[in-house]
């Protein structure tokens, strides 16, 4: 009886699926973890036995491993070959994530190490790209017999449907890189849908784990889980498919029936997640169970309960996570935010910071979206939210955890992490907008203050941007063959030609820019910042160079 019930939920998602509803031995594609669909076929070696696939608990220092994780976009055209000058199908994501490590300027990939890592995550990146390729041609089919695709009245150009694949890391060191995938579509159907996946890698092996790799005793494992969802949601019995949930979650954890179980790690806890439609139906949303280190070591293996002493991470809000305080004691918290409702509701949203029970509430001004971070450093928390505002813009608070309640340190701070997750409190990188010569985008390297605040490592700042400038007429500057660590300038100077490009490359934010001529030495131009329109040698920098651009 419990096998049907579960086989009819399946098919019901099934169905509405279809109509929509829905930065430091290689194995094959990864496995994806379906939650509540049938997996397509699947193109991935299958993961080793759980003894083949276990490595010794190792002595030596737990390390951060840092990587750049970022959404591929694409626009879905009713005709491909006319892209924008036909109607508009879907707009869509997936992500790609890599190791590696930004220097001087650049991010570059791990040399002759964690190389069996990084081929599982291009294995990863690439089993996402075929998903994604997958649910475009779902688009495609589906929006053939969608009558809104039909009318080409200037109205109708505001309906797509969205495909929205979004990876976070929940760890990333020398033993776990592990990731929480969601897959949200909206096709035509009722209501969209939300599928989650997992995968944890074994950082040493690039192999695929388990549950039952992480997990030292199965019918302990599956009572936790039981008691801990029944604990959360109360009227949980009522609600689910089928009324026996510890034989679907031992039918989960054995993968029978074609199910899986999404569980990811994280630094204090093993989290198990369960999407709409998995255990009930889609109105009861979806839940998760958190098995922290503290409470149920036991049940995990070793290997995995040991982390580093210094750490950061994205927040998954709602979540409970335990960290050890300077005190040696063990605190609890959890982040929540919503819309504010309140004066200035249009553009703010309320966030919640429970510290051992204790609330603090805070009002972020000017946002739209907000995203927090913990930096765990010498038993000390601090929780950086990232705001993102009008034009791209993006501002930081900053709320310190470590005595009863929290409280706020630093209020709307210019620039943010934009797309790089932070990994490490003694190195990580924060951007901001510039205007100097263009608009564009600039970053520095930090480390965290004893106080919370971000210091920066260096004065000056690397830009982001694929600007190029051309030399209108000859113009001489200070170049140098290389970059100097301290900002200092050793050039001589030298008459570049007209026509010369320059791509700039590094700036100390208000008086002068670094630019890579096209032999691959530096120049410095120095530029007057004091008024508008902004001087080069007294001569207006759009009569010397073509290329500017500036927003707004």
């Amino acid at each position: 009886m419990r096998k049907h019930l579960r086989r009819m939920a399946i098919a019901s998602c099934i169905a509405l699926l279809i109509s929509g509803c829905g930065v430091q031995n290689i194995p094959g594609i990864p496995e994806t973890t379906q939650s509540g669909t049938e997996a397509e076929e699947s193109t991935a070696a299958e993961t080793e036995s759980s003894e083949e696939n276990k490595t010794p608990v190792s002595s030596e220092k737990i390390e951060q491993l840092s990587f750049e994780c970022k959404p591929n976009y694409d626009y879905v055209y009713k005709d491909p070959k006319a892209e924008s000058d036909s109607k508009l199908i879907a707009i869509g994501h997936y992500p790609s994530i890599r190791l590696g490590f930004y220097e001087d300027g650049d991010f570059k990939e791990y040399d002759d190490i964690y190389e069996k890592l990084s081929a599982s995550l291009l294995d990863y990146t690439r089993a996402k790209e075929k998903e994604f390729k997958s649910f475009v041609t779902e688009c495609r089919e589906v929006a053939e017999e969608d009558e809104r695709f039909k009318d080409n009245s200037e109205n109708s150009y505001d309906h797509y449907y969205a495909v929205d694949m979004d990876a976070t890391v929940t760890r990333s060191d020398s033993v776990v890189f592990s990731i929480f995938d969601t897959t949200y579509l909206e096709m035509n159907g009722p209501h969209p849908n939300t599928t989650f996946d997992s995968y944890n890698i074994d950082s040493q092996t690039g192999k695929l784990l388990k549950i039952s790799d992480v997990v030292t005793d199965k019918d302990a494992f599956i009572d936790a889980v039981d008691k801990k969802l029944h604990e959360d949601y109360p009227d949980l019995d009522n609600e689910l498919f089928d009324p026996d949930l510890k034989g679907t979650l031992s039918d989960m954890y054995d993968e029978k029936d074609g199910l899986t179980l999404t569980f990811n790690l994280t630094y204090d806890s093993l989290v198990v997640s369960f999407a709409a439609y998995e255990l009930a139906s889609y109105a009861v949303g979806p839940k998760e169970s958190v098995l922290s280190f503290k409470e149920y070591g036991d049940l995990i293996d070793e290997r995995f309960t040991k982390t580093a002493d210094n750490f950061a991470f994205a927040v998954s809000t709602r979540t409970p996570y335990s960290f050890e305080a300077d005190d040696g004691s063990v605190k609890t918290l959890t982040v929540d935010y919503e819309p504010s409702q309140g004066e200035y509701m249009d553009d703010c949203y309320d966030i919640t910071i429970t510290l051992d029970g204790k609330e603090f509430t805070d009002t972020i001004q000017y946002t739209y979206g907000i995203y927090p971070y913990l930096m765990y450093q010498d038993k000390k928390l601090f929780l950086f939210v990232r705001s993102k505002s009008d034009n791209d813009y993006e501002f930081t608070s900053i709320y310190d955890l470590n005595g009863d309640k929290a409280f706020k340190v630093e209020d709307s701070m210019d620039g943010s992490f934009y797309s790089t997750i932070p990994v490490d409190p003694d190195d990580f990188i924060m951007y901001t907008r510039s205007a100097l010569l263009s608009t564009y985008t600039i970053f520095r390297h930090y480390e965290l203050d004893s106080d919370g605040r971000p210091l920066p490592k260096t004065e000056e700042w690397w830009i982001q941007t694929d600007i190029e400038l051309k030399l209108k007429k000859p113009l001489t500057l200070s170049i140098m063959d290389d970059l100097t660590r301290d900002g200092i300038d050793n050039g001589k100077d030298e008459k570049l030609p007209e026509g010369a490009v320059l791509k700039p490359k590094r700036t100390n934010g208000y008086s002068w820019v670094d630019a890579e001529t096209e032999d691959g030495r530096f120049a410095r131009i120095y530029v007057e910042n004091s008024d508008w329109p902004q001087t080069v040698d007294g001569t207006d920098i759009e009569q010397i160079f073509d290329g500017i651009i500036f927003a707004g």
